[in-house]
């Protein structure tokens, strides 16, 4: 599935979405330039890190430092009918 293919591709602390998804949740956060990744069994794919909340604070201004788990999400594969 994209979203474990995009957690194994990411860094610690990061949060990754691919390009469906990314179009379903840009009205309400601010996402980094795409890049592409050539995923194991899914070939190349555009994903986007996501970054804040839409009116949140640059995180880069933030100095709480924290360090979640990586996490990506792909809505495609729960949206396509079966």
């Amino acid at each position: 599935n994209i979203a474990s293919r995009l957690t194994s591709e990411n860094a610690p602390g990061r949060i990754q979405v691919d390009e469906r998804t990314h179009v379903l949740l840009s009205r309400d956060y601010v996402f980094e330039a795409p890049r592409t990744l050539n995923l194991k069994g899914k070939g190349f794919t555009t994903v986007y890190e996501l970054s804040r909340l839409q009116g949140e604070e640059d995180p880069a201004t933030d100095s709480f430092e924290r360090e979640p788990a990586a996490v990506a999400f792909s809505l495609t594969e729960s949206l396509t009918p079966p």
